[in-house]
């Protein structure tokens, strides 16, 4: 009887077993993490939604900051961390990043764009 009750998660994990959900499995996070690991500084910081996950697969220090905070605030994390590096993802919304990088163009060179992943570095700090 108790078996009954899994019946509809075991259905939904065989139906998605041969899929790969968005995270950073997906082809384009695998290719995002690997030109960070190979091509950016083992003392570069970087910032990203998930930093837990950058971290894991780029071995590099990663900070984030809450998606709503005010630039203000970001701007001021930003150099106490010593953040070298942005990271953006169109599916992970980071609002407060995205208003940063639109009003500090001047201050930031892309690095790199792989499908709904933008890297940018800092190449003029505050």
């Amino acid at each position: 009887a108790c078996g009954l009750l899994y019946k509809p998660d075991w259905e939904d994990i065989i139906d998605k077993q041969n899929s790969t959900q968005n995270g950073p499995m997906v082809e384009d996070a695998q290719m995002m993490f690997q030109y960070i690991s190979s091509t950016t500084n083992e003392k570069d910081a970087i910032l990203f939604i998930k930093p837990r996950a950058l971290s894991l697969y780029t071995q590099r220090t990663s900070f984030s900051n809450h998606p709503n905070e005010r630039q203000e605030i970001l701007e001021i994390q930003l150099q106490q961390n010593h953040i070298h590096y942005l990271l953006t993802s169109k599916e992970l919304p980071n609002p407060s990043l995205a208003i940063y990088i639109k009003n500090n163009l001047t201050n930031l060179q892309m690095e790199l764009e792989i499908g709904n992943f933008n890297l940018y570095k800092i190449v003029n700090a505050n």
